[in-house]
């Protein structure tokens, strides 16, 4: 495992409450109000594992299930289990014998509204949406940015461009696209379904992430339609098909550019619908519509079309390449 140290910390600075924050893909380590004491921060993937002291000893260590916080242990050695609701707060910590040795409340952005814990689990770190929570400044730790649960916003702006079809998502403070009900944002960059195997697909995406964050939606949106028993790889193999039949657009490559809008236009919207399936549908209305084509400018510069039909609509390239399709009568399933 071996510690990592501070030079994500030099990336990019705020300050809130008089102190100074350091925004960085994730800490590898703090120093503790300007005392020297300094904490370390060790990682499994995006997942926080453990966090050391200067002589290494252990203050906490943490397992994961499924994207979410599953099991504490303390300094001493004594091990409790998170409790978490749908949207993956944590509500109580039990110990072995399943008694509640802390229980907690939040309001729907995340505010704490009450705190309860015994000595043993004093001062653990995750609350709501299983994020990280720096109780000095109240704040919550999304990896690439920090949330602000009393504005409702991120403190700093978004590094991910939103889509142009989409004017929320690209207002780069709004936190879960403004729906903390049915949304979370667990590292920051996109907001995700709280519901359902949002969580379980959570894995799959942060592994598949080190080959393109946005392409890692693919595998989210499998996870999401086939279960959480999937490998990332996977995810890449079956985005291979249709995005041939996609325009890259301002995206890194056509798998990317697939992966946001599956993401955005099916799965955020409670649909099973696959990659090939969106694809054949988006393919399908542009063939019977070519007649309702606008001229419109690209994202790119190039010129492209805009065909819209009541609640149906899509911006294609001059060859038909898809760049995006929508379907507004695709409203979000309710249980």
């Amino acid at each position: 495992m071996g510690r990592r140290r501070t030079p994500a910390f030099s990336q990019r600075r705020k300050r809130q409450h008089g102190r100074q924050l350091h925004v960085s893909p994730r800490w590898t380590e703090r120093n503790e109000n300007g005392h020297g004491v300094t904490y370390h921060y060790h990682y499994d993937g995006p997942h926080l594992i453990r966090i050391t002291d200067d002589s290494g000893q252990t203050i906490w260590a943490f397992t994961w299930v499924n994207g979410k916080p599953n099991t504490v242990t303390n300094s001493n050695g004594d091990t409790f289990y998170y409790v978490t609701n749908y949207r993956g707060d944590v509500v109580r910590i039990v110990n072995e014998n399943g008694a509640t040795v802390a229980s907690y409340s939040y309001d729907p952005w995340g505010k704490v509204l009450s705190v309860s814990e015994d000595a043993a689990v004093a001062g653990q770190p995750f609350g709501y949406a299983g994020y990280y929570y720096d109780k000095e400044t109240k704040l919550y730790y999304l990896q690439a940015r920090y949330y602000d649960p009393e504005t409702a916003r991120f403190i700093s702006r978004d590094p991910d461009p939103g889509d142009k079809d989409d004017p929320i998502t690209q207002n780069g403070y709004t936190y879960a696209n403004n729906n903390p009900v049915m949304m979370v944002d667990p590292d920051g960059h996109w907001a995700w379904l709280a519901i359902n195997a949002a969580f379980a697909a959570y894995d799959g995406y942060k592994a598949f992430k080190r080959g393109g964050w946005k392409a890692a939606a693919i595998a989210a949106g499998v996870g999401l339609v086939g279960g959480a028993a999937f490998k990332a790889f996977r995810a890449a193999q079956v985005a291979k098909g249709p995005a041939r039949y996609w325009y890259k657009g301002t995206f890194k490559n056509s798998i990317e550019s697939l992966a946001y809008h599956h993401n955005k236009h099916v799965i955020r919207k409670g649909r099973s619908y696959s990659p090939e399936r969106y694809t054949k549908l988006a393919r399908a209305f542009y063939r019977s519509n070519k007649h309702l084509r606008e001229e419109v400018t690209l994202s790119t510069g190039k010129k492209g079309y805009r065909i819209k039909k009541g609640k149906v609509g899509g911006y294609y390239t001059k060859r038909g390449k898809i760049v995006t399709f929508w379907h507004n009568g695709w409203k979000l399933k309710k249980k």
